[in-house]
């Protein structure tokens, strides 16, 4: 492979998509949670899994650590356990 391949290639992985933006949000969501959880004023773990309604131990647990997709109802179910709301906002992609 000579440079010019690898730039291709690179480019090509670099390059926006709807999957990388689902997964942008995914990851950027999970990180607040668990930086929520890190604040002195947030519920322990155990509080905070006991005020999730509606939602097993198991699916929290593989929703913050990646195994699964989440959905907006399952953002607001976390959000509502820890007594926040999550805003949105836009920007370009670049």
């Amino acid at each position: 492979m000579n440079d010019g391949d690898f730039d291709r290639l690179r480019e090509k992985f670099e390059r926006p998509s709807v999957g990388r933006e689902a997964e942008r949000l995914f990851l950027e969501a999970s990180e607040l949670i668990l930086s929520l959880l890190a604040v002195d004023e947030a519920p322990g773990w155990e509080d905070f899994m006991d005020s999730v309604e509606g939602m097993s131990r198991r699916k929290v647990n593989r929703l913050l650590g990646g195994d699964r997709e989440m959905t907006l109802r399952d953002l607001a179910t976390l959000g509502y356990a820890l007594g926040v709301r999550f805003t949105l906002h836009w920007e370009k992609i670049r």
